[in-house]
């Protein structure tokens, strides 16, 4: 039984094919995944690819999405500043609550949103540091937002993990997935630490990369991460794991993911499988 806990159906190299990648899902053995984006474009198709899914009436079926807004979207438009960004969650907000957050607005639809996401900070581009002030407001506004809506938050950090955790320490009891990114030991032990200082329920990824040759310090911050933290994604299409490198990520490939995390960890695949599995729900309140 395999969950993906953060993939991208919805983007451009996914999105028409989508239903054939969920095939591919269902036929490793399906259980549930999470769709994720944090573009206007990638929010919608989202929601238009859980309503399908939706209607399909499959029981045993866990499709559910979040819904966000990127760092990226200030690399992508420089302009945008304080009443803007306010415009844009405020229309991020209205779409969570039109698609169903436990709301009663629209109670066919209910639970189909289950964190606020991707956001946080990224300073990978040489140009991205210019954009550092845009990008903490940017972020602290959807923490405010997950926290009205009571939902969690899914967190996009890279090369920016003190300037993420500086927006994260103003705010007590959130429920956070570190998604991806490949940060080592330290930041890990910072991260646990700060968690039990702000209250916070914490949850950590793996994906593709953490199999890849050169991913020792990834490999060292999975030995730290406890089990009721552990969590497995493909980040689909990105970050293909390394026996499919160099092909199209698709969340069937969870499973390579999966094969290497409970080697690495000297771990019967099928305890693995319960504890990622009791995370999953956990975290997105499913």
């Amino acid at each position: 039984m395999y969950y993906d806990a953060h993939t991208h159906l919805n983007s451009p190299e996914l999105f028409n094919d989508a239903e054939k990648y969920i095939q591919n899902f269902v036929d490793i053995g399906w259980k549930g995944m999470v769709v994720v984006w944090a573009s206007e474009e990638y929010n919608k198709n989202a929601v238009a690819l859980v309503k399908i899914r939706n209607q399909k009436a499959e029981s045993d079926m866990i499709l559910k999405i979040t819904l966000g807004l990127h760092p990226e979207i200030l690399m992508q438009d420089a302009r945008l500043k304080n009443q803007d960004l306010r415009l844009k969650i405020q229309e991020l907000k209205q779409l969570i609550l039109d698609f169903g957050c436990n709301s009663a607005i629209t109670p066919e639809w209910q639970n189909n949103v289950v964190a606020v996401g991707e956001c946080g900070i990224d300073l990978y581009y040489p140009w991205s540091q210019e954009t550092l002030d845009e990008q903490k407001e940017l972020f602290a506004m959807q923490c405010d937002l997950a926290q009205e809506l009571n939902l969690p938050l899914v967190i996009h950090s890279r090369s920016g993990f003190d300037q993420t955790l500086d927006v994260l320490k103003n705010y007590k009891n959130l429920t956070i997935y570190f998604h991806c990114r490949g940060y080592g030991p330290e930041e890990i032990k910072k991260l646990k630490a700060e968690s039990i200082k702000q209250n916070w329920k914490l949850f950590i990824w793996f994906c593709g990369n953490v199999t890849y040759k050169k991913a020792d310090e990834l490999r060292e911050s999975l030995k730290l991460v406890w089990e009721d933290q552990l969590l497995l994604e493909t980040d689909a299409p990105y970050l293909s794991p390394q026996i499919v490198r160099w092909t199209q990520n698709e969340p069937a490939n969870v499973k390579y993911i999966y094969d290497y995390v409970a080697e690495f960890l000297w771990k019967e695949k099928n305890i693995l499988e319960s504890q990622v599995e009791k995370n999953f729900k956990n975290l997105y309140k499913i």
